[in-house]
């Protein structure tokens, strides 16, 4: 009987449960008014016992039966509570990487989708006095585990934006009682950590102390391995709280934020310790969060103390941000790496404008990230497209571009120009004209920087040049602005001499011919 009702659903909204996204319109009145028909043979007791089997059915037949009103006060309280109790997480291992998720992972992610979508209209429709009865700490509790959208394995951005309007009007003390009630959590991760925190009680750095033992294991307390298993039982209990803490850093002020700095540094650092980097990355983009209030939109140098310079933990964090920034092929499916890397770079530097404690040493941290990680990353994977722009366009738009930096990167302009030529003289780049479009454009933006063009000036002309003749002969298409691009670097950038010039359009003119 069940699986009958089930499957007219299906024939009346085939496109809710055919794609891997929630559907956003609302049911027309004919598709509702089928529903309800269908509803009317079922008791919403047996509606309600479905909500985690078939969720997306179960959930359409309800919010027909909404839209034509066609179930009392009573019964609209009992599903709102049904709704906000059943949209808590459950307590298993999600598939970070959603090609390789299961069926019943995606039944779960759209079926909250439409729960919390439920939520929302329940409330617009019940009174203020009917709502004030709903456990407010459980619905803040709860929803805060969509907050981060398609980045999440359950949640979608559909999900996390319907969440962020039922908590718009959330005031600051709701949501200290929200980081209150994860003292039970912060006790574990305490408890994990005890014998290697690098921060103290009330987040700042540790000073250790006890160098003449250092490296050498306790003959007491919790092993590695012991540790390592409470965490994969944390994270599966607990992962959640990764999107809580989001929301809770999100919506927080900043000197709230300051004042609760010894419960929200250990949560965040926690996570961003995982070993899977995925859920790394995910730590990353909380991270990022918390330093764009950090900086309040100001992204020069600042000598100001801001809560990441007064507790000294730039370093801890910047240590659990460096796996990231080597997630690279063969160790990790370049799928994957086109996941994690931009995150951590683009946070990497503002880590780094945030932390530095003047121009200098954000320019040498500049330098050490371009030498150590960029240049070397970008020469791995220079045969895979997809991953070789990540770098082309980091190195554009966040450094060679960037107002913080200014002129300083024409101390590193060398090696990055060479970077680049070397990646535009691979025969394979003519097939990517995205990356072939990003490098010339780099290009551009490094000639004009350099303070010494005529050192480079032949080496770039050479290059262009075989460029040039590699368009031409294997006839690639759509390359319009390439060309213009490249013949502006030849004929204005380069500042070659009137001979030159006439030599390079003489050949320039062979290579149309």
């Amino acid at each position: 009987m069940s699986s009958r009702w089930q499957d007219k659903v299906r024939q009346v909204v085939p496109e809710r449960l055919s794609l891997s996204s929630p559907v956003e319109n609302a049911l027309s009145s004919k598709n509702a008014q089928k529903l309800i028909e269908i509803g009317s043979t079922i008791s919403q007791a047996d509606l309600l016992s479905c909500l985690d089997t078939t969720p997306i059915e179960s959930c359409t037949v309800l919010e027909a039966q909404l839209i034509n009103f066609s179930t009392n006060g009573t019964q609209l309280l009992a599903l709102l509570q049904t709704l906000i109790t059943d949209i808590a997480l459950p307590k298993t291992e999600f598939c970070w990487f959603k090609p390789d998720e299961t069926s019943e992972q995606t039944k779960f992610r759209l079926g909250s989708y439409y729960k919390i979508r439920l939520i929302k209209m329940l409330f617009d429709v019940l009174d203020s006095e009917t709502v004030n009865n709903v456990d407010h700490l459980l619905l803040l509790n709860n929803l805060s585990y969509y907050i981060g959208g398609d980045t999440l394995p359950w949640s979608t951005d559909k999900t996390s934006d319907l969440a962020k309007a039922l908590l718009a009007d959330t005031p600051p003390t709701k949501i200290f009682e929200l980081l209150t009630s994860l003292e039970p959590e912060l006790m574990r991760i305490n408890e994990m950590n005890k014998s290697n925190s690098k921060v103290t009680a009330k987040g700042y750095k540790r000073l250790r102390i006890n160098q003449l033992v250092k490296g050498i294991s306790p003959l007491s307390g919790i092993s590695y391995s012991d540790q390592l298993d409470q965490s994969d039982l944390f994270k599966l209990e607990c992962i959640g709280r990764i999107s809580t803490l989001e929301f809770v850093i999100e919506t927080f002020p900043l000197n709230e934020i300051e004042l609760n700095w010894g419960m929200i540094l250990p949560l965040l650092l926690h996570f961003l310790d995982d070993t899977d980097l995925l859920v790394k990355a995910q730590a990353i983009r909380v991270l990022n969060i918390l330093l764009l209030k950090v900086q309040g939109g100001n992204s020069s140098i600042q000598s100001s103390n801001n809560i990441i310079k007064k507790t000294e933990i730039g370093t801890i964090l910047y240590e659990g941000i460096v796996p990231a920034l080597l997630a690279l092929p063969s160790l990790t499916p370049a799928e994957q790496s086109a996941l994690i890397l931009p995150v951590a770079y683009k946070t990497t530097i503002l880590l780094f404008q945030v932390s530095s404690p003047s121009f200098e040493d954000y320019c040498i941290r500049m330098s050490s990230l371009i030498n150590d990680f960029i240049l070397p990353s970008l020469t791995k994977i220079r045969e895979i497209p997809s991953l070789a722009i990540i770098f082309v366009d980091l190195l554009k738009f966040d450094i060679i571009e960037d107002g913080v930096l200014g002129n300083y990167i024409i101390i590193d302009s060398g090696k990055v120009l060479y970077a680049i030529l070397d990646l535009l003289l691979d025969p394979y780049i003519i097939y990517s004209r995205e990356l072939l479009q990003a490098s010339v454009s780099l290009i551009t933006s490094l000639v004009e920087r350099l303070q010494n063009r005529q050192k480079y000036s032949y080496d770039i002309l050479a290059c262009m040049m075989m460029l040039l003749k590699r368009m031409n002969k294997y006839q690639v298409k759509d390359v319009g602005t390439i060309k213009d691009d490249i013949e502006r670097i030849i004929g204005d950038d380069l500042m070659l001499n009137p001979d030159e010039l006439k030599q390079v359009h003489l050949e320039l003119e062979s290579i149309s011919a």
